[in-house]
C-alpha cells in the first residue's frame, strides 16, 4: 500500500481517503482542517481519555451515528517519515484486531509509541540503547534484508518501542539481544519477548568497545564505537 499517496490526495482539499475498501476496519488518512497529516479510525468503542504528545495530537470524538472516531494528527512536519511508519503500524494492528477491538488496540499501541514521539529532537541514546540498535541493524542488514528484501524487511522491524519482538514477518519472529563480548547470560525483560505460537529465533549479537581506528567499527553517537562479533 502506498500510504503516502493516499495522504497526498487529501492535502489540497483537506479531505480523507479510506485506506482500502476490503479492510474490515474503517480507517481513513488525509489532512484535517488545520492542514495536519491525520489518520482516523471510526468504530464502536467506549469513550475514554487518551493523551497527546507535543508531536502527535490524539482525539476521541463521538460521531452522530454513535461511533467513536479516534484520530492521530502530526504536529511537526519534520517527522512525516516516522509518522508514516506509525500509521502503517496502527493500520496493521487494527486490521489484525478487527472492527470490534480496533480502537482499543490502537490506543494500547499508542502507549508504546507515545514515549518515542514525546522525546526531544537530537536526544542522545545511552550506551545500552546504542548497543541494542546496532544489534538490530546488523541483523536487519545481514539476515532480514537478504532473505525478504528491503520493503518487507523494514515493515517487519518493530522498532525500539512498538512490539515485544524485534522483527515479525511471514509468521516468523526474531528477538535480537546485544551483549558484551564476554557475557555468559542474556537478559530477557519479559516472557512476552519469547512467548509465541509462531516459529521464532533468539539472536545474540556480541559487541565490544573499540577505538575510532578499528576496522568494522560502528558509530552512531560519536563518543562510542562498537565492533560486532557474530
Amino acid at each position: 500500500m502506498d500510504l503516502k499517496s493516499k495522504f497526498e490526495k487529501g492535502k489540497v482539499s483537506r479531505t480523507f481517503q479510506r485506506i482500502d475498501s476490503t479492510y474490515t476496519v474503517n480507517i481513513f488518512v488525509g489532512y484535517d482542517d488545520d492542514g495536519r497529516m491525520t489518520i482516523v479510525i471510526t468504530e464502536n468503542f467506549i469513550f475514554k481519555q487518551v493523551k497527546s504528545t507535543k508531536l502527535i495530537d490524539v482525539a476521541l470524538k463521538m460521531r452522530k451515528d454513535g461511533k467513536i472516531a479516534l484520530s492521530f494528527s502530526l504536529l511537526d512536519t519534520a517527522y512525516e517519515s516516522l509518522f508514516l511508519i506509525f500509521c502503517n503500524d496502527i493500520i496493521t494492528i487494527c486490521e489484525r484486531a478487527g472492527s470490534d477491538q480496533a480502537i482499543a488496540c490502537a490506543i494500547t499501541r499508542w502507549k508504546y509509541w507515545k514515549e518515542m514521539f514525546g522525546k526531544k529532537k537530537q536526544t542522545i541514546l545511552d550506551k545500552q540503547e546504542i548497543k541494542g540498535l546496532i544489534g538490530e541493524l546488523l541483523i536487519l542488514k545481514e539476515c532480514i534484508l537478504t532473505k525478504w528484501g528491503e520493503e518487507k524487511a523494514v515493515q517487519a522491524w518493530m522498532g525500539l518501542l512498538s512490539g515485544h519482538k524485534d522483527f515479525e514477518i511471514n509468521d516468523i519472529w526474531y528477538e535480537i539481544k546485544s551483549v558484551n563480548e564476554n557475557a555468559l547470560q542474556v537478559k530477557i525483560s519479559s516472557l512476552e519477548q519469547l512467548e509465541s505460537e509462531k516459529e521464532g529465533h533468539l539472536v545474540v549479537v556480541r559487541l565490544e568497545d573499540t577505538s575510532t581506528v578499528a576496522e568494522n567499527s560502528v558509530n552512531i553517537n560519536k563518543p562510542r564505537l562498537f565492533t560486532a562479533q557474530p
